[in-house]
């Protein structure tokens, strides 16, 4: 998916079995360029910021050649500058999740599973069962389906409130 402040410009579904290689996102890169010639005119002259990862894809020698002139930069796509500090992806220590329990208040508001910091507090055993879930977890790239879906939960502060506004 490819957006700017103002909506989607193009929306490129993989069907399913296929992984993304070079060729195809360079393709994917022809058509964002007619999507945004198209859909926003006088964008390209002056400069789209392409924000990539190091996806194989994305630092594959075919992709860069493309994004050379005359078809990237040359009309406008512009290779951003890479970040000054590399992403740590390692998964978290059980060291660093007790250094953020510990750093929270015991009033705080719940954390964003909706479990209160004071409940680690008390029962450590707890955060070293879900702290070994979530290392699983990061470790075989598997997130289950209970832990895929979002709800929100909206919790008055005021007393005898009854609504959220």
């Amino acid at each position: 998916m490819f957006w700017d402040a103002k909506g989607v410009i193009l929306l490129d579904i993989l069907p399913q079995g296929q992984c993304i290689n070079a060729a195809r996102y360079c393709s994917t890169l022809d058509r964002l360029k007619e999507a945004i010639r198209r859909k926003r005119p006088g964008l390209l002259r002056r400069g789209v910021v392409l924000q990539h990862d190091n996806a194989t894809p994305h630092s594959a020698n075919l992709t860069q050649q493309w994004l050379q002139p005359p078809k990237g930069i040359a009309i406008g796509l512009v290779w951003p500058a890479a970040p000054g500090i590399k992403f740590d992806s390692k998964p978290p220590s059980l060291q660093e999740d007790i250094a953020v329990v510990n750093k929270a208040r015991a009033k705080s508001a719940p954390g964003p599973n909706g479990v209160p910091y004071l409940l680690y507090k008390i029962c450590p055993n707890i955060l070293k069962k879900l702290h070994k879930i979530l290392r699983s977890a990061w470790k075989n790239i598997k997130i289950s389906k209970e832990w895929m879906t979002a709800e929100e939960v909206y919790i008055p502060k005021e007393q005898d409130s009854k609504g959220i506004n």
